[in-house]
């Protein structure tokens, strides 16, 4: 044990037998050990004690310390992980991802291969989950293991977090079937739990300040209101939305606030008409205006706008198409009226003059001058 001294000592009384003593320096202890039977002096069962406590004081230290380093390791190894999938994710193109560029979803809080349960097919798949500010982005990997597969995105305001396990943990919805996580470790699991709780939390928080919002923004009668619905409306849950997600349309070409009659309808109702390059998108609003509701979506390559009035506070146009039956369209804005036929306007080819194969005639040729 190091600075301990064996000397031999005898005893003056009677019948006294020689014994082998250990005298224990005060300057050779690391920490202050309580006299043995009220003495700086050992005999040698007293010493197996002293030597014992020592050796366990040493194997706890040498044991915490391979924890911590243990524990260490563990945390640096999840970080470079996460790093990694973070430089994976921005540098390879994610195949069907057609929203904005994903570095618009802001900084990656975390992120992690998990696996995902299907309550339908009954399966389990390994799946990828990237935390953001304010959206939860699942994606899956192709069986190169070089590029991502877009699986999914999730608004944070919209989902609640359940624990199912040691390991496991449900996501669930208004807007999505909900989704079972399974983590890879329980520090993995810890890590998770740490965040997105939090994160849900602190998006359901600042949503009545969005109701409020919304209120302000609806009817979008000015142009920064138009700029702010279109942000709102690629950050903010739809109720009841079907399809493609809003945020992999691609830009918003023009949006405004219409009134809005169906074939099989007698009144005008108030909708938000939202134009993409491929797609035309009808939402609704509750009557507080707090939340928006999807009504439809009409594809743009087989609809066009008829002009039908012009006259003042009666700006009307009848979207049409092959596949559908016709809508009546109400704006409350000659800007807007003219941006709508402007985006909506196509030639009726029903009554061209052009012959059968569609080729135009030749062009007579040009008088030389003489």
């Amino acid at each position: 044990m190091g600075c301990i001294s064996v000397t031999a000592r005898c005893a003056g009384a009677d019948n006294e037998q020689e014994e082998d003593l250990v005298q224990i320096p005060s300057t050779c202890r690391r920490q202050s050990i309580p006299p043995v039977c009220g003495k700086e002096v050992a005999c040698p069962q007293e010493l197996d004690t002293l030597i014992n406590i020592e050796e366990e004081r040493f194997n706890v230290n040498e044991s915490s310390m391979e924890d911590k380093l243990e524990s260490a390791s563990h945390d640096l190894h999840r970080r470079r992980s996460c790093r990694e999938l973070g430089r994976t994710l921005y540098s390879e193109p994610v195949s069907g991802w057609e929203g904005e560029k994903l570095e618009a979803l802001g900084e990656i809080v975390w992120a992690s291969q998990v696996i995902l349960y299907d309550r339908h097919t009954q399966e389990d798949g390994k799946r990828y989950l990237f935390l953001f500010q304010s959206h939860l982005l699942l994606l899956a990997m192709e069986d190169e293991g070089s590029k991502f597969i877009y699986q999914g995105l999730l608004p944070l305001s919209g989902i609640s977090v359940k624990t199912l396990g040691d390991v496991t943990f449900e996501i669930a919805g208004s807007m999505f079937e909900s989704r079972i996580i399974k983590c890879e470790s329980q520090e993995e699991f810890n890590v998770w739990m740490a965040h997105l709780p939090r994160r849900v939390k602190k998006a359901s928080v600042y949503r009545p300040q969005r109701q409020e919002l919304l209120s302000i923004l609806v009817p979008c009668d000015e142009l920064w209101k138009k700029q702010k619905l279109k942000t709102y409306l690629l950050q903010n849950p739809i109720r009841g939305w079907e399809g493609t997600p809003i945020q992999h349309l691609g830009k918003i070409t023009f949006l405004s606030m219409v009134q809005f009659r169906g074939a099989e309808s007698q009144m005008f109702e108030e909708r938000i008409l939202i134009l993409f390059s491929d797609e035309l998108v009808i939402l609704s609003t509750d009557d507080q205006k707090t939340s928006v509701q999807y009504e439809g979506r009409l594809p743009t390559h087989s609809i066009r706008a008829l002009e039908r009035s012009a006259l003042l506070n009666h700006l009307e146009f009848e979207i049409t198409g092959n596949m559908m039956e016709s809508v009546l369209v109400s704006c409350s804005k000659p800007d807007d009226y003219q941006s709508w036929l402007f985006h909506l306007q196509k030639p009726d080819y029903s009554t061209n003059t052009l012959p059968l194969n569609g080729q135009l005639p030749p062009r007579p040729p040009k008088k030389r001058s003489e």
